[in-house]
């Protein structure tokens, strides 16, 4: 009986000791509230979530598979497909997507016809939102569940060419897609790729958040470090901040923003030096989101400093 209670005592003093820590600033700011209100789009239809805006225009989606588009706040489109729409962007009357089984959609928004609809397997869990398609003027870029990015001429629709941006067997989905006609970065939670000057860079990461400022791109990784690299992926600098938990990144005005689980928002210039840690109200969400200037979360806003 003796040695069982040591055991136990033994037991209790490891869990203890391997207990979750937090991150914990030393010094923080406050960051007032402002009185700007988003657009609330979604009080009449409170199943939906919005999957894109483009212009004037705004996608929503719900578990259903109905589709709406609204121009300001009137419906201009609204149809049921076979599952709920998860990325969603237009050129045109053409619309490309991805839905909730891993299909991409081509649709002619004006006729209400399908011009391709292919299955790309099934997806072992997604992480966060699926970043949505991407037009050039020959070519569409179209990131799937699983973890591939699909590169598709913008005429015929056929497959030009695809690759792995995602390296994990489970939550391999791409979180971050950018691209012009000369420049493309892609990242996974495992994974980031660009390609720069026709040639491509790949690196190994643990990655949570990405954002891109001044030509440089900026990763927020699972271990609390963030990373500045060029577009070759030479790293430029770094920070680390102990048990940081990221939830969001956001570049404005030539600063970096990262939002940390716990309820802090973290400001940090261009060649990441720490400007100032502010305490919000309570721990953010994963619904909390930049807009303009503004971090919106939990009904509040809060403009940039």
């Amino acid at each position: 009986m003796k040695n069982f209670l040591i055991i136990l005592s033994s037991i209790f003093l490891i869990s203890c000791s391997s207990s979750k820590q937090y991150y914990e600033p030393s010094n923080t700011q406050s960051l007032s509230t402002t009185n700007v209100k988003d657009r609330n789009l979604l009080a009449k239809y409170k199943d939906y979530e919005i999957i894109n805006e483009q212009d004037n225009l705004t996608f929503i989606s719900n578990p259903l598979g109905f589709l709406k588009i609204l121009k300001d706040i009137e419906v201009i489109f609204d149809k049921k497909f076979d599952a709920k729409i998860v990325g969603i962007n237009t050129q045109g009357n053409k619309a490309a997507m991805v839905d909730a089984l891993n299909n991409i959609i081509i649709f002619d928004l004006y006729n209400h016809e399908y011009i391709l609809s292919q299955g790309y397997g099934k997806a072992l869990g997604v992480i966060k939102k699926l970043p949505n398609p991407i037009f050039t003027d020959k070519i569409i870029m179209i990131p799937t569940l699983d973890g591939k990015l699909v590169i598709m001429d913008n005429f015929s629709h056929e497959v030009i060419r695809s690759f792995n941006v995602g390296s994990s067997d489970f939550f391999n989905n791409i979180l971050y897609l950018n691209a012009t006609s000369e420049r493309l970065l892609a990242a996974s939670s495992s994974k980031v790729i660009t390609i720069d000057d026709n040639k491509s860079y790949i690196k190994m990461l643990n990655i949570k958040k990405v954002a891109e400022m001044n030509n440089f791109i900026y990763i927020l990784s699972s271990d609390g470090t963030i990373y500045k690299y060029d577009y070759r992926l030479n790293e430029i600098a770094k920070i680390k901040y102990k048990y940081a938990n990221f939830n969001g990144a956001y570049a404005y005005n030539s600063f970096l923003y990262a939002i940390e689980y716990g309820g802090y928002l973290i400001k940090l210039d261009e060649n990441l030096n720490e400007i100032a840690v502010y305490e919000l109200s309570g721990k953010i969400s994963d619904k909390a989101y930049f807009k303009d200037n503004i971090l919106f979360y939990d009904g509040k806003s809060y403009k940039l400093q």
